[in-house]
């Protein structure tokens, strides 16, 4: 099991412990990549037993850490790895898919651009790190980009539960 604890910062106010819980390695895996490095989460601590993201959404800082076994966290360690890369290494291409989906979908709405900002970041880096992770080639990765984050996660989960290829899920 994986203890996930959820901590948040309202406004300035400092850390207060909002959840604190225990999860099964597949279910952290899905609470990390969907609630945090989709919304554009930031590592702040990676290791392999210690996964801390800290997120800012609607002017509240949060902080989530994910902690266990080097085993039970070898998903979740290499998935913030990778995304934390591709944040960092194709940072422009991200910005500008989020600008294009800001100006197309979002109709340039400025409020709505900020409020949603982490999110234009951090979608596209969240599903590139897992493809990579599970070896897709950029090609591959590429026909699949119009997936779900919630579909390629559920995908995931039966893969590290069942053994069942995400490939063979995703056709």
């Amino acid at each position: 099991m994986i203890s996930i604890k959820y901590e948040r910062n309202h406004c300035g106010s400092g850390m207060e412990l909002m959840n604190a819980r225990e999860a099964p390695g597949h279910k952290a895996f899905s609470a990390l990549v969907e609630a945090e490095l989709g919304w554009g989460g930031k590592i702040a601590k990676l290791s392999e037993t210690e996964v801390v993201v800290n997120t800012s959404v609607l002017n509240c800082q949060d902080r989530s850490t994910f902690t266990g076994t080097a085993q039970e966290m070898e998903p979740l360690y290499k998935v913030a790895a990778l995304y934390a890369w591709i944040r960092r290494t194709y940072h422009k291409d991200i910005v500008e898919a989020g600008a294009e989906v800001a100006v197309d979908v979002l109709k340039g709405n400025p409020l709505i651009i900020s409020a949603l900002s982490g999110q234009l970041m951090g979608l596209p880096a969240a599903k590139m790190a897992i493809f990579a992770y599970l070896g897709f080639s950029e090609e591959e990765a590429t026909t699949k980009a119009g997936v779900r984050l919630e579909d390629l996660c559920a995908a995931v989960e039966l893969h590290l539960t069942e053994g069942v290829l995400v490939q063979e899920v995703l056709s």
